[in-house]
């Protein structure tokens, strides 16, 4: 019998992608011609594909007088396309093939991903969902008749985040932070923040103007990753996504590495000046009771 030490080790797939000897799926690394780094995996076992996009740009990029502008572009980003302009084409096509779509925004991260039931060999539903999916990177519409529908979807999210305990607690931690420091912005937003404010600004804020703004600096090609996942061959994924992901491109070419770099550089320290070192309260919505200690 093989040492434990060799028969668990990781091995390096075909074109560097590091897999478990035990893992049954393959891989396939590359990057598109314009910066793009994707992941293809070859499942055998399911009849679900699906497909995750990350930006590497969150909530710790917004501006101090819009709070919420990354989530509210997360938003905006999935309101139809050039190709598909039609009000919830992706999530009509998606539910009709048994699938589901969800998106996140965290403080340096934003993901779009979905899951459709898909069989083999037309791949029609995978297919399908990628031709809409990509095309909202490569020529969103950000139509501004959805602006006011989409800032009261993000204002419903705040106002369930104020009944969960988590999120109460993570927001009085970050209002006793410095708030030169990104930790201590109000990544979610809300209907206050992203319509009242803005337009009793003088002079007035255009909310959607930034929200454009915001993708063109920051939804690069050289900042985004993609996941494709199906029981298809790797060729044939590698195919499709160089068909369709290839046109997504920007006048701007900052790498990931770059991305962070930039944000790391920019980052105040979270007890620096401003930041409150009392011990802080916080009222419970639930019954149980909890106490942590964090300190710099």
């Amino acid at each position: 019998m093989a040492p434990l030490s060799s028969a668990t080790s990781t091995l390096l797939s075909p074109r560097g992608v590091v897999a478990s000897p035990f893992d049954e799926r393959s891989y396939a690394g590359f990057t598109l011609p314009n910066g793009i780094r994707v992941l293809v995996v070859r499942d055998q076992h399911t009849k679900l594909a699906s497909a995750a996009l990350t930006v590497g740009v969150g909530a710790a990029k917004d501006p101090m007088e819009l709070p919420g502008l990354a989530h509210f572009t997360e938003h905006m980003s999935m309101q139809g396309s050039a190709a598909y302009p039609e009000d919830n084409a992706y999530k009509k096509f998606i539910n009709k093939h048994g699938g589901k779509s969800n998106a996140a925004t965290s403080m340096e991260h934003t993901t779009y991903k979905f899951q459709v039931a898909d069989t083999a060999p037309e791949h029609e539903a995978l297919l399908g969902t990628l031709d809409i999916f990509s095309s909202f990177f490569s020529k969103p519409l950000f139509n501004p008749d959805f602006v006011s529908r989409e800032v009261k979807a993000i204002d419903a999210e705040d106002s369930k985040n104020r009944i969960n305990d988590e999120r109460r607690l993570l927001q009085v931690l970050r209002s006793i932070t410095n708030p030169e420091c990104s930790f201590s912005k109000y990544s979610t937003g809300s209907f206050q923040t992203l319509w009242e404010i803005p337009a009793q600004a003088k002079p007035p804020l255009a909310v959607h103007e930034a929200m454009r703004e915001f993708h063109r600096q920051h939804y690069t090609p050289g900042q985004m990753g993609l996941v494709v996942v199906a029981n298809a061959s790797l060729v044939a994924m590698e195919g499709w996504v160089r068909d369709r992901f290839t046109e997504v491109g920007s006048t701007q070419r900052q790498s990931a590495e770059e991305g962070q770099e930039e944000h790391h550089q920019s980052q105040a320290e979270p007890s620096g000046p401003g930041a409150k070192d009392a011990p802080a309260w916080v009222v419970p919505g639930s019954t149980p009771r909890l106490v942590q200690w964090r300190g710099p």
